[in-house]
């Protein structure tokens, strides 16, 4: 899916609609999924890199959440 094809523009004013029609905490979640699709359209193996990045990332942000806690740093 390209960014200038007529496939995209659906694919993105869905996207956008549902996310104002989604409840503010499930918003995250959808643009995630939503990502995701995008992604694998072009290529499906990306999506596991894509996977093991977001994974990465968000358990990095737990520990440095957990270490600055535990540790009373700045």
């Amino acid at each position: 899916m390209l960014f200038n094809t007529m496939q995209y523009l659906i694919f993105l004013f869905i996207v956008v609609l549902l996310y104002y029609i989604f409840p503010y905490k499930f918003r995250y979640v959808w643009l995630l999924a939503a990502s995701y699709y995008f992604y694998m359209q072009w290529n499906a193996a990306y999506a596991l890199l894509l996977l093991s990045s977001t994974l990465l990332t968000y358990l990095s942000g737990l520990v440095i959440g957990h270490l600055r806690t535990v540790g009373g740093g700045a």
